[in-house]
C-alpha cells in the first residue's frame, strides 16, 4: 500500500457572508475527515481542521484558521515509481 500526499492546503481569515434569517453555527477546534472509494484498489482521505470560527464587527462570519490535507492511497506499488 502507498499513500500519496496530493493537497495540504491551508487559508487564513477567510470571510463568509451571513445568510439572512438563518442562524450561524458557531465552531471552535472543529475536526473531520472523508473517505472517497475511487476504484477497487484507489481511496482518497481528506482531512478538515477547523479552528475559531467567529463573528467580526461587521457581524460577518470569520474563519480564522483551516486546513484540508488531501491523501491519496492505492494498492498498486507502481503507480508512484
Amino acid at each position: 500500500m502507498k499513500i500519496n500526499i496530493i493537497e495540504n492546503l491551508v487559508c487564513k481569515k477567510d470571510h463568509y457572508l451571513n445568510v439572512e434569517g438563518e442562524d450561524i453555527i458557531l465552531v471552535a477546534n472543529c475536526f473531520q475527515f472523508d473517505i472517497k472509494k475511487l476504484n477497487d484498489i484507489d481511496w482518497v482521505l481528506i482531512f478538515y481542521w477547523i479552528k475559531n470560527f467567529h463573528l467580526n464587527n461587521e457581524k460577518k462570519p470569520v474563519l480564522d484558521f483551516q486546513s484540508m490535507s488531501i491523501f491519496h492511497i492505492t494498492n498498486d506499488d507502481k503507480k508512484y515509481d
